[in-house]
């Protein structure tokens, strides 16, 4: 399950981030650990005449903990932190001059941007059955999907398109673990390479459900590699829930263990 109001553009307390390598406490720490220092172009504003408290700008670094004895991950969060003029407009009154006055009082607050986590906390769960084999360096693809993964997670801070590349590539390795060719015959005879599109349709002939999954993957990506704007994190989030859906349908036995158990659990009428 993808956690929407953790992994967003700005925050006014920095989160406690799930441990990349237990997966199961948390990344802590302590606002004393949280070192700011003033920015290079933020001196120079000062000295300036036009200079505005909205204009202040701090970098920050910390080390983040986890709090398992067993494990003890650190990590390291860095990049701004940032005043935003929040307004509060009031309509109360009828007097347009009120209402100005009303609208021009605001405050200001600070808010924390984050470019950098290394190690990257996980946006989705990577199945067990292929998170394991990845540490064991076992079995490929299935390790080029984790290692992609994991990087697509240190890229999400960093570079929103290259992060949507790295997903590109996971949708390529997916179709090269299901055996779908990446070349194919012309009527010529001659070689020549499938486009994920094609690969994605031969899928479909076995797997209609995840293929479609893949498919809305894949148009996504195309859109924004033919756009300018600027990829949101949301919409990475959005692809995110796809991508972890197809995962466990490919290569969880989550549903297999349990149905396993259950069989035991009612043959036995006791947990074994």
């Amino acid at each position: 399950m993808v956690q929407k109001n953790i992994f967003i553009d700005k925050y006014k307390e920095i989160p406690y981030f799930a441990c990349p390598h237990c997966n199961t406490w948390r990344l802590e720490f302590l606002k004393s650990d949280i070192i700011e220092k003033e920015s290079w172009l933020n001196q120079n504003l000062r000295d300036n005449s036009s200079w505005e408290f909205d204009e202040f700008l701090m970098k920050f670094i910390l080390i983040a903990n986890c709090q398992n004895r067993d494990c003890w991950e650190n990590a390291v969060i860095s990049w701004e932190k940032f005043p935003e003029r929040n307004y509060k407009p009031s309509f109360d009154s009828e007097d347009w001059e009120e209402r100005f006055k009303n609208w021009i009082n605001y405050i200001n607050e600070n808010y924390y941007k984050i470019k950098y986590i290394f190690p990257a906390p996980f946006i989705i769960t990577i199945p067990i059955e292929i998170y394991d084999l990845y540490k064991d360096r076992a079995c490929w693809p299935k390790c080029e999907i984790v290692e992609n993964l994991i990087k697509s997670f240190e890229l999400f801070w960093i570079d929103e398109h290259s992060c949507a590349n790295k997903m590109r590539i996971i949708i390529e390795l997916i179709m090269d673990y299901e055996w779908i060719p990446k070349e194919s015959k012309n009527k010529k005879g001659e070689n020549y390479r499938l486009s994920l599109g094609d690969r994605i349709n031969r899928y479909k002939e076995n797997n209609e459900e995840q293929s479609e999954r893949l498919l809305a993957i894949k148009w996504i990506w195309n859109d924004w590699s033919h756009s300018s704007c600027k990829l949101h994190k949301e919409e990475l989030l959005e692809v995110y829930e796809i991508l972890e859906s197809i995962l466990e349908k490919v290569f969880s036995k989550k549903e297999e263990r349990i149905n396993k158990k259950v069989s035991e659990i009612n043959k036995n009428k006791w947990i074994s």
